[in-house]
């Protein structure tokens, strides 16, 4: 979102998901499902003490995610 439409990764992280032309969930659906998964839980916990798997967290681990991709130089980079 380089135009501005996000404020931070955070805030970003849920749009593709939620978008119909790109992966068309409503985000409660994804929480329900990732909860769903038992070893996930835990996982959050540890990331998100006490917070447990939800909309927030969820963006706050795909941003996280996020930072740590670092990539070489493109030809967009360029332009």
């Amino acid at each position: 979102m380089w135009d501005g439409r996000a404020a931070s990764l955070e805030e970003q992280a849920l749009g593709p998901i939620q978008s119909e032309r790109e992966m068309g969930m409503p985000i409660d659906r994804l929480v329900d499902r990732l909860n769903s998964i038992s070893s996930y839980g835990s996982l959050f916990e540890n990331a998100f003490h006490g917070e447990g798997v939800n909309s927030t967290t969820l963006a706050k681990a795909i941003a996280a995610y996020e930072r740590t991709i670092v990539s070489e130089q493109a030809p967009f980079d360029a332009w």
